[in-house]
């Protein structure tokens, strides 16, 4: 145990290298240029049957063009699919919770201890707020650690003036290795309440001096700008309150609370896509705990198993990866275990916070997908169940998609300009193209509104559609260009 030091230290943290290996570097760009070399191979074998190089070439860009096309409308298929399974799944979970009781849950003494750890880095009066949604959680027993990050605005005096801190001296036990503490606080009014003052050092490590100082066996990371809503804590703990043994993590997405005639065509594009992207990952969300491209608002974990997979560390800080980390340790050890995610929403965007544009948002959640498909690729050679199986295959389709669709839209033409195609081969390809892009997009909104998650009124519905035209003609196609060039840059970076 030790004691929490108020004097600055010059302790090093001992996380991961922040840059890939060598091997991980060649398996994650024989991973992106797995397409390439394809094409390649399609060419040497026109080549040895036909003996010509032009006629060569231009077959296999048509076989590859329509490998391309196959490859689109089968995952868009796919995608409908899981839609129609995430409607009737969500649909009946939202109604479920709605009639059950929670005072049940409340009472039950099943009912977890847990620690709610944010990480913070000048959010200064958002913070402030998501703290006041924390201390109006309807659960029976929580605390709250705030591990400030190196604010350089206001963050800590607002948290001063809002809550009333005084110092704290805190006993601990530095059970992951992590960077000093220069000083802690708490509130007098709201005792539950931990503010750990630091140097910046990142999420990471942030997160895992949060897990040293957590009493409870249960640990909730969420972001540091979302809302919670009341039930929402009780929402995630009820999984492991039901089965306490096997349950391992559970997960939920924010919203943003907003007005759709308000928002430019930017943030109305970005409400479609997160609608679409929830519905049509229903497999990954199933059995992972996450949409694979995006993190979580807010997730439960249970804080010995996480501990035990080494915390988070600062390449793969990811939920992607940490899921998949304790789903390895679960299975090495032949340990049943229960991964949930709650459909209903848990919490909403905070808007006195900045967010990230939707390109460096997409850019980072590429990149994460493609570090947690390579470093845990060991996954596979676990016996996995089936769900596992296709949804460790939908990861897999997550870091071809993006340059999958981008080969498309550019050999299309430049095979019709040098004659391997024609403009009637061309224009199915990029008709097929919006045409299941389109469906995605308004299968989404249409299961949005079957499933109870979020309704909008019908004029809100019409400007969704609408939006997703766009969005299928332009958006996905510049987001995809963005993806794939962030990927290949935190390769060489």
């Amino acid at each position: 145990m030790e004691q929490l030091s108020l004097k600055s230290e010059s302790a090093q943290v001992k996380t991961s290298n922040n840059n890939l290996t060598s091997t991980a570097r060649l398996l994650a760009m024989l991973l992106l240029i797995s397409p390439l070399i394809l094409f390649f191979l399609l060419f040497i074998y026109y080549l040895i049957f036909l003996g010509q190089l032009v006629q060569s070439l231009f077959s296999a860009l048509v076989l590859f063009i329509a490998l391309l096309l196959t490859y689109e409308i089968a995952i868009s298929i796919i995608h409908l699919i899981q839609m129609g399974f995430s409607i009737q799944t969500t649909r009946r979970n939202v109604i479920s919770r709605r009639i059950n009781s929670r005072f049940a849950l409340v009472d039950s003494p099943k009912t977890q201890p847990v620690s709610i750890i944010l990480w913070a880095n000048n959010q200064g009066y958002g913070l402030a707020e998501t703290v006041k949604s924390l201390l109006a959680l309807n659960y029976p027993d929580y605390e709250i650690i705030i591990i400030n990050d190196g604010s350089t605005d206001s963050t800590l005096e607002v948290l001063e003036t809002e809550f009333g801190l005084q110092p704290l001296n805190r006993v601990f036990r530095r059970t992951l290795q992590t960077s000093s503490i220069t000083a802690s606080y708490t509130s007098p009014k709201y005792p539950i309440i931990s503010v750990i003052e630091k140097p910046f050092t990142g999420r990471a490590d942030s997160l895992n001096i949060g897990l040293n100082l957590a009493k409870a066996p249960l640990v909730c990371v969420i972001e540091p700008n979302h809302l919670l809503t009341r039930d929402a804590l009780l929402l995630l703990a009820k999984p492991f309150i039901e089965q306490p043994a096997n349950t391992i993590m559970t997960a939920g997405l924010g919203e943003a609370r907003v007005n759709l005639e308000d928002l430019s065509l930017t943030e109305s594009l970005n409400v479609v896509e997160k609608k679409h992207l929830f519905h049509s990952s229903f497999v990954s969300r199933d059995a992972f705990c996450l949409i694979t491209t995006s993190n979580n608002a807010v997730r439960l974990v249970k804080k010995a198993e996480l501990i035990e997979v080494g915390g988070f560390s600062a390449t793969e800080s990811s939920d992607l990866n940490i899921s998949l980390k304790l789903q390895q340790l679960l299975l090495s050890k032949g340990r049943n275990y229960r991964l949930t995610y709650i459909p209903e929403i848990l919490c909403w965007e905070n808007n006195l916070s900045e967010t990230p544009s939707a390109v460096k948002l997409h850019v980072k959640w590429q990149v994460e997908t493609l570090l947690a498909t390579i470093n845990n690729i060991k996954l596979l050679s676990q016996p996995l169940t089936s769900s596992q199986f296709w949804a460790y295959f939908l990861l897999l389709v997550e870091n071809f998609s993006p340059i999958l669709s981008l080969l498309g839209l550019i050999l299309s033409p430049i095979a019709y300009i040098i004659g391997a195609i024609s403009l009637q081969f061309m224009l199915i390809y990029f008709i097929a193209f919006i045409t299941f892009s389109f469906l995605e997009s308004l299968m989404g909104i249409i299961a949005d509104e079957f499933s109870l998650r979020y309704q909008h009124t019908l004029p809100e519905v019409v400007n969704l559609i609408l939006v997703s035209l766009i969005e299928s003609l332009f958006y996905q196609p510049a987001i995809n260009f963005w993806r794939v060039l962030g990927a290949f840059r935190s390769i060489f970076s």
